[in-house]
C-alpha cells in the first residue's frame, strides 16, 4: 500500500507544533543521546492505535497535549491523531495544511473517534476490509478461537524495528513476546499480503457450513439405508410367512441391492398378482416342519445359554477368590529383615545352623510371597477379559433366542387364525398386503427427495470448494518465501556478514515466521539462527535484509495492505552505543567499539543499501531512520544532508524544541 508520512509530532500545552517534515524515500533524524530521536517510532505506534503508551516519559510528558501524524495513504492525505492520555483518537479526511508548523488542534473538531472504533477506521483507511478471519463455523460461532478482525496493529510487527529489536538475536518482530500477537500476525499475513479478501472468509464459512450439512444429510441418508436394510430383512420374513401358508414362493428374484435401487420393480411385480388367483397348497404343512425346527434350534439354543451362564458364573466366582488372596496376602505383615547370627551351645560352646537353616527357610517362603503376588495380575487379567466375552456371548444367545420366539409366535398366529375359521386365503392376503406395504414404504418420495438434495448440496459444495480453491493460499505463501529468500540474497551481498556463513542461505519462514541460515536440504539441512551465530553486526544485517526483502515484497503486491513504510531505531548502535553520545557533532572516534574505520565502512555500507533500496523503489517505499551517526559517506549520494530531516545536537533541540518553550 503506498504510503508516506509527510510529518510526525505533537502538539505542546500551549498548541504549538513540535516534530519533524518527513518526505518519500530515505529519511534520517540524527542527533545526540536524549532528544526524542526515538520517540517518533513511539509516536507513530500510538497514532496506529496501540493499546500501551510506550513514548517515554520526561520532555515529551511534560509538554504533549496531542500526537498526530500527517499521512498520505494512496494518494489521499489525512491526519490522524491521539489526545496524549490515549482515550481520544482523530481522523481528518484530506486537511487543508499550508504550514504544519501553523497547524492548530482545532482542526481535529468533530472527527473524534474511541480506541476501539478508531483501530477499525484506520484498517479500512489501508484497505482492510474482512470483518473477521473465521474459517469454519465453529470459529465464526466463538470468536475466541483466534478468528477476529485483521487489524492494523498486527501489521506493524512487519514495519517497526525498535532500538532493543533492530540488532536483536532472540526476537524478530516487535510485540512477539505476546503469543496471541505472534499467532494473529502469521494468520493474517495471507490478509496483508492481499492473498485473501473478505470473501474468501465468508466463502470459508460457507463452505463449512454446507459440509456440515452436507454431512448431516449423508448420515440421515445411512440411516435410511439402514431402514431400507431392515425392512428388506422384514421383507424376507414376511415372503417366508407367504410361503408357509400357501406353499408358494413369491418374488424369487429379490435381492438387496436391486431392491435399494429399484423398490418399484418389485411394487410392480406385487400389483401384477390377482389375488383371487391366489393358490394356497393344503397338503403343504410348512408351519408344523417350521415350528419343530424352530423348537429345536430354540433348544439348542438355550442349552448353549446355561452352559454359558454357568461359566461366567464360574469366572467371577474365580476372580472374587483370587481377588480375595490376593487381599489376604498383601495384609500378611511383612519382616522389615533377617539379621542371622550363628548359635553357640551353652555347654559346648559350640557353633550350630539350624538358626541359618530356619532362616533361609523363611526367606525363602518369603520369596514365594512376593513371587506369588506378582503372578496375580497375569492370573486375574484374562479372567476378566472371558468375563467380557462370556457378557457377550449371553447377549447374542438372548437375541437368538427372542428371535425365535417371534418366529414361532407368527407360525403360531397362523395357527390360532385357522382355529378361529381365517382361511389360508385370507391369511396370504393379509401376508401379501404387508410385503406392499413394506415396498411402498421403500420407495417413499421422501426418499428420492433426500437423494437430490445430497446431489445438489454436494454440487454447490463443489462450486465454493473449487472459487476458494482458486485463491490459492498455500501456493502463493509458497512462493512469497521463495520470493523474500531469493530477495534477501540479494541485500545481503551488499552488507557484511561473517564469512563462515557464505555458504550459508538466508531463509525465511514465513508459516513460523523465524529466520535462519541454511545449508544442505532436505533430511540433511543444518541451520544456524541468530541465537547461536555471534556478532551484532550478524544480527544487525539479518535484520535488515529480512525487512527490507519484505518491504520489498509488500510494495510488489498489487493487493497488499501493508504501509510502504519501514521504520528503523538506532541501527548504528552495534558500532556506536547511543549512550556515549553527547557531543555537539558526531564523533565515531569517541562512540566507536572497535576499529573506528571498520566501523565507519560498516555503517557507510548500512546507509549505502538503504538509500539504494529506495531509489530502486523510485522513492515509493519510505524508510526512516532514527540514529546517532552522522556525516556518512553513501554512495551515490553527493551530498549527505539530502536525506537528513533533523539534526538534534544543540542544547534545547529534539523533539519538543525546548528553545522555543524558552521564548515564549
Amino acid at each position: 500500500m503506498k504510503t508516506y508520512i509527510k510529518f510526525i509530532g505533537l502538539f505542546d500545552k500551549k498548541n504549538r507544533v513540535h516534530g519533524v517534515t518527513l518526505e518519500k524515500g530515505l529519511n534520517l533524524i540524527t542527533g545526540k543521546s536524549s532528544t526524542g530521536k526515538s520517540s517518533l517510532i513511539e509516536i507513530f505506534d500510538f497514532c496506529m492505535a496501540s493499546s500501551e503508551d510506550t513514548i517515554p516519559h520526561g520532555v515529551i510528558e511534560e509538554h504533549a497535549e496531542m500526537f498526530f501524524l500527517w499521512i498520505n495513504i494512496k494518494n489521499a492525505d489525512y491526519l490522524l491523531g491521539r489526545d496524549a492520555d490515549g482515550k481520544t483518537c482523530y481522523i481528518v479526511s484530506n486537511p487543508e495544511v499550508e504550514d504544519i508548523k501553523k497547524l492548530s488542534p482545532d482542526v481535529f473538531d468533530d472527527c473524534d473517534y474511541s480506541t476501539s472504533d478508531y483501530k477499525v477506521q484506520i484498517g479500512i483507511l489501508f484497505g482492510i476490509d474482512a470483518e473477521n478471519t473465521a474459517e469454519n463455523i465453529e470459529q465464526f460461532k466463538d470468536k475466541r478461537k483466534g478468528a477476529g478482525r485483521p487489524t492494523v496493529r498486527n501489521m506493524m510487527p512487519l514495519i517497526l524495528q525498535h532500538q532493543n529489536l533492530v540488532a536483536n538475536k532472540q526476537a524478530l518482530f516487535y510485540r512477539f513476546d505476546q503469543k496471541e500477537k505472534r499467532e494473529e500476525t502469521i494468520d493474517q499475513f495471507k490478509v496483508f499480503a492481499g492473498f485473501v479478501d473478505a470473501n474468501y472468509y465468508a466463502l470459508s464459512v460457507e463452505v463449512s457450513i454446507l459440509a456440515e450439512k452436507l454431512e448431516r444429510l449423508k448420515k440421515k441418508l445411512s440411516k435410511a439405508d439402514d431402514d431400507i436394510s431392515a425392512t428388506y430383512d422384514k421383507l424376507l420374513e414376511d415372503i417366508e410367512v407367504y410361503r408357509q401358508i400357501t406353499g408358494n414362493d413369491i418374488l424369487t428374484d429379490l435381492n438387496p441391492t436391486k431392491f435399494k435401487e429399484t423398490p418399484t420393480y418389485y411394487k410392480e411385480e406385487i400389483d401384477k398378482l390377482d389375488l383371487f388367483d391366489i393358490k394356497v397348497d393344503t397338503n403343504n404343512q410348512p408351519q408344523l416342519t417350521k415350528y419343530k425346527e424352530l423348537e429345536k434350534e430354540e433348544n439348542r439354543v438355550m442349552a448353549e445359554l446355561r452352559e454359558t451362564q454357568i461359566h461366567l458364573e464360574e469366572v467371577i466366582n474365580s476372580i472374587e477368590y483370587i481377588e480375595t488372596y490376593k487381599n489376604s496376602l498383601e495384609q500378611t505383615p511383612r519382616l522389615p529383615g533377617i539379621t542371622v547370627n550363628y548359635s553357640v551351645c551353652p555347654f559346648c560352646h559350640q557353633h550350630t545352623t539350624r538358626t541359618v537353616v530356619e532362616a533361609n527357610r523363611l526367606k525363602k517362603a518369603l520369596t514365594n510371597l512376593n513371587e506369588e503376588l506378582k503372578g496375580i495380575p497375569s492370573i486375574v487379567r484374562p479372567l476378566h477379559e472371558e468375563r467380557l466375552h462370556l457378557k457377550q456371548r449371553i447377549e447374542e444367545l438372548t437375541e437368538q433366542l427372542n428371535s425365535i420366539d417371534a418366529s414361532k409366535a407368527e407360525l403360531y398366529e397362523i395357527v390360532e387364525a385357522l382355529r378361529k375359521n381365517y382361511s389360508l386365503n385370507k391369511q396370504a392376503y393379509k401376508a401379501i398386503y404387508r410385503i406392499s406395504s413394506r415396498i411402498e414404504l421403500v420407495s417413499n418420495e421422501a426418499l428420492k427427495e433426500l437423494q437430490a438434495s445430497i446431489e445438489e448440496q454436494a454440487e454447490e459444495l463443489l462450486k465454493k470448494q473449487q472459487v476458494l480453491k482458486a485463491y490459492n493460499v498455500e501456493g502463493k505463501i509458497n512462493l512469497a518465501q521463495r520470493t523474500i529468500r531469493q530477495t534477501m540474497a540479494q541485500y545481503r551481498k551488499m552488507i557484511p556478514f561473517e564469512k563462515s556463513l557464505d555458504e550459508y542461505s538466508l531463509v525465511f519462514d514465513l508459516k513460523k515466521f523465524e529466520l535462519y541460515f541454511s545449508k544442505g536440504q532436505n533430511e540433511i539441512e543444518v541451520k544456524k539462527y541468530l541465537r547461536s551465530i555471534g556478532s551484532g553486526a550478524n544480527w544487525l544485517n539479518a535484520h535488515l535484509c529480512l525487512f527490507l526483502a519484505l518491504a520489498d515484497f509488500f510494495y510488489s503486491e498489487k493487493k497488499s495492505t501493508v504501509p510502504s513504510l519501514l521504520f528503523l531505531d538506532q541501527p548504528s548502535q552495534v558500532y556506536f552505543p547511543a549512550q556515549k553520545d553527547s557531543s555537539e557533532a558526531f564523533n565515531p572516534e569517541e562512540t566507536s567499539v572497535g576499529s573506528v574505520d571498520e566501523d565507519m565502512a560498516a555503517v557507510n555500507s548500512i546507509f549505502t543499501l538503504l538509500y539504494k533500496f529506495c531509489k530502486e523503489h523510485n522513492n515509493e517505499i519510505q524508510i526512516i531512520v532514527t540514529d546517532h551517526a552522522d556525516d556518512l559517506k553513501i554512495e551515490g549520494l553527493e551530498k549527505f544532508e539530502v536525506i537528513v530531516r533533523a539534526r538534534w545536537r544543540k542544547d534545547g533541540e529534539g523533539l519538543v524544541d525546548l528553545t522555543r518553550q524558552e521564548e515564549s
